[in-house]
């Protein structure tokens, strides 16, 4: 078990796979566009704004 103390999720999730030595990383997402998205901020879309890895997104 791992556990970050960090401010948001996207920036534990970056930092737990500059650990791991990764180098790809895949999420699942709502696919949420337009006006739902101002109201739910999706952590897959923080996690490929702030990675210096390569991001591969699955629409659920």
């Amino acid at each position: 078990m791992n556990v970050y103390n960090e401010p948001d999720v996207e920036t534990g999730i970056n930092n737990y796979l500059r650990y791991k030595n990764a180098d790809l990383i895949a999420m699942c997402t709502h696919g949420r566009t337009g006006f739902l998205s101002l109201f739910s901020k999706s952590i897959a879309e923080g996690v490929t704004n702030h990675s210096e890895l390569p991001v591969m997104t699955i629409k659920m």
